[in-house]
């Protein structure tokens, strides 16, 4: 190898090396800003675990996805993008026990990234005035015990985070 070729491929690892540490950074910091974010929401004093960053709300940017869970409640958050301090969220609420719609029915299995679909419509004969499918825009589809799981998504009418079930 020569001299130069040498030189040039440490000046490339280099900079390779700095970009890495900066996209680091930056993820870690987004993660530090919405909990700033989520730490001026009702509840308090619940410690929010970043899960995925996702569109949930279609505008093209990043959205942080965070949970929560107190003594009777799971939270599910939306930290909008791009993802500061001070940035907007929304939240909604599941009961930990119960018998009620908005209940989960045993432990949190999974909160994972669906594509926004007619099954809303499908499965209940109508669809939310707020749900819309757009390309490139996700849901989450919460999994708890043996019942049918949540869907969350944007609701564009009421401009919060919605969610439907069977």
């Amino acid at each position: 190898m020569s001299r130069s070729f040498t030189a040039r491929l440490l000046v490339l690892c280099a900079s390779a090396a700095v970009l890495l540490s900066l996209a680091c950074t930056t993820a870690t910091q987004r993660v530090q800003y919405g909990r700033a974010a989520l730490s001026r929401a009702d509840p308090q004093n619940v410690s929010w675990r970043y899960v995925q960053t996702i569109d949930v709300n279609c505008d093209d940017a990043a959205d942080d996805i965070f949970t929560a869970t107190d003594e009777h409640w799971f939270y599910v958050a939306a930290v909008f993008g791009p993802v500061r301090v001070n940035s907007h969220y929304s939240i909604v609420a599941f009961a930990l026990g119960g018998d009620y719609q908005e209940s989960l029915c045993g432990p949190v299995s999974g909160l994972t990234t669906e594509p926004l679909s007619s099954a809303m419509a499908d499965a209940t004969g109508e669809e939310e005035l707020g749900y819309r499918i757009i390309e490139g825009c996700s849901g989450l589809r919460l999994q708890s015990g043996e019942c049918d799981p949540f869907h969350i998504y944007w609701n564009h009418m009421s401009n919060a985070l919605d969610w439907w079930r069977l």
